[in-house]
């Protein structure tokens, strides 16, 4: 999945024709990188087996999305990082059935994901938006940063997900709150990426601290 998502630059570079000098370079890169991801895959399908990764097939309609978004300059739009998140949320699915997790379980962990992501695009785009002076609806955002705790308690109450994962998504709830309340916080936006990605990455290490086993699944 590393592989792939680091296949985007050189493969709109091919895609954009024309006579750039990078696009041996580029070439040589898709080559590489497309092999790398065609080997991991072919690896997880050998080594867990190819049923396993029935959660990649989730993945591919939002996955088409996206590149279809991209390839016409739009990666940058609203669906196009809405279709990447959804694609990638099934990447933890994934790894919970190539370890042998139950249908229910994977899909919980692909879900957790989701709660965590959606609103966070959500959040960040509206925020920078009105911070360049636009006039920007933030009731969508302030939904989807709503709905997420009540997502992950019912899972925590299904028993599909750790009671950790609704506290979580409550403090980014509060996230939201901070920065599309009146106060609006005046942040750069590389100070807000860092704040986001050091957020992001402490919620990630606590949910997997305290995810305990699942229908006789352990982490």
């Amino acid at each position: 999945m590393f592989a792939a998502f680091f296949l985007r630059r050189p493969w709109r570079l091919l895609l954009a024709g024309g006579d750039d000098p990078r696009r041996r370079l580029a070439l040589g890169c898709v080559a590489v990188v497309g092999a790398a991801a065609a080997a991991g895959l072919t690896a997880a399908a050998v080594l867990a087996g190819p049923d396993r990764l029935w959660p990649l097939l989730l993945a591919a309609p939002p996955g088409a999305l996206y590149v279809w978004l991209d390839s016409r300059g739009e990666a940058r739009a609203a669906g196009a990082e809405l279709a990447g998140v959804g694609a990638f949320a099934a990447v933890p699915a994934a790894i919970g059935a190539t370890g042998g997790w139950p249908a229910g379980p994977a899909l919980a962990l692909g879900a957790v994901m989701l709660c965590r992501s959606v609103p966070a695009v959500m959040t960040i785009r509206a925020w920078l938006r009105s911070n360049k002076g636009e006039i920007v609806p933030v009731i969508p955002a302030a939904v989807a940063a709503v709905a997420a705790p009540g997502a992950a308690a019912l899972l925590a109450a299904a028993g599909l997900a750790p009671w950790t994962g609704p506290w979580i998504m409550a403090v980014f709830l509060a996230r939201t709150a901070i920065l599309l309340g009146p106060w609006h916080l005046r942040w750069s936006a590389s100070r807000l990426g860092l704040a986001e990605s050091v957020l992001g990455g402490l919620a990630m290490v606590v949910l997997a601290a305290s995810w305990p086993a699942f229908q006789g699944v352990s982490v």
